[in-house]
């Protein structure tokens, strides 16, 4: 677990809220997966839009998700990624569940998609 104040994860939670509302998409790109295979880099994108065919108003959420979580993050290739730990599921979309439960009390008031 990362080491962020409760005033970094609420106002990470409150910024997410605005950016994310029930039925939005948020799209994940897996970075790097460990040679166990137990830990995954990931990052997180969304577009303002509701889809993926425009980029032009595309938003990186991933240090906020990692705040809102408390998962650790760190910068591959440029990118920030978000450490989760896990095997045996689609730990892209147990991330994004655990980030609408976080936001909205619900699993499924996000949707979850792989690029």
């Amino acid at each position: 677990m990362a080491k962020f104040t409760k005033t970094q994860r609420d106002e990470a939670i409150e910024r997410l809220r605005k950016w994310l509302p029930v039925g939005s998409t948020v799209y994940s790109i897996v970075r790097k997966v460990s040679a166990s295979g137990m830990r995954r880099k990931i990052q997180f994108v969304y577009f303002e839009n509701g889809d993926g065919a425009t980029c032009a108003n595309d938003r990186h959420p991933t240090y906020s998700i990692a705040q809102a979580l408390g998962l650790s993050v760190s910068r591959e290739g440029g990118n920030d990624t978000v450490t989760v730990q896990g095997t045996g599921m689609d730990m892209c979309f147990a991330t994004v569940y655990d980030l609408a439960v976080v936001l909205h009390g619900d699993g499924n008031a996000l949707k979850s998609r792989t690029l």
